[in-house]
């Protein structure tokens, strides 16, 4: 807050400052060595922990996503995000929803072109087959039908179905996995501090 990181100006910040004393909310001002004992016995050893809860709630009530990190409104894709995990109760939720959306669209695709669809796949299929005639348009500017617009959905529900699928097939009994791990050092069995999957020794 108000861009003032030293000890002395936190101190003196909070002596004039009327938001800081509202939050000391009628405690004393802590002058500079208390400050600084906090910070390098307490905080230094568990800043760690609670920025890893501070972003794993944020995962829970999906404000994040884990899949691009934001610095200045430039995308960065955050493959070195050490707190790149795949949760099962987050892709559980995500999955539901989906199927959800799928059952509705389906629903509008059978009541459009009187066919009954019993998969996306069913219907992207069918869709395809009526687009061979249509010349697809993208970019700004450009105005897409109906059925392209249709087409694209479906492949989006499909690309997040096998996507949820395969998460899925990585969690076992696991609640939660690294995207960074392969299937095999999910699996690997700790032995002496090391990994090994079979007869190979991981890590």
């Amino acid at each position: 807050m108000r861009g003032v990181y030293s000890g002395r100006g936190i101190e003196s910040i909070c002596r004039r400052d009327i938001c800081f004393m509202w939050l000391l909310n009628g405690e004393p001002v802590p002058d500079n060595s208390t400050l600084s004992r906090f910070q390098n016995e307490k905080l230094a050893g568990a800043i760690e922990d609670l920025f890893y809860l501070l972003v794993l709630k944020l995962y829970e009530m999906e404000e994040i996503t884990f899949e691009n990190m934001f610095v200045d409104g430039t995308k960065i894709e955050a493959n070195a995000n050490r707190y790149s995990f795949v949760w099962e109760g987050a892709v559980s939720k995500n999955a539901e929803k989906l199927a959800s959306k799928i059952e509705t669209f389906l629903a509008l695709m059978s009541d459009e072109y009187g066919q009954i669809f019993s998969s996306p796949e069913d219907c992207y299929e069918y869709l395809s087959e009526r687009a061979k005639a249509i010349e697809f348009v993208y970019g700004k500017g450009k105005r897409k039908t109906p059925l392209q617009r249709n087409i694209e959905k479906l492949e989006e529900y499909i690309e997040r179905s096998q996507k949820y699928a395969e998460c899925f097939k990585k969690f076992k009994r696991r609640k939660s996995y690294s995207k960074h791990q392969t299937l095999t050092e999910i699996f690997a069995i700790p032995i002496n501090g090391a990994l090994y999957s079979c007869d190979t020794k991981l890590l």
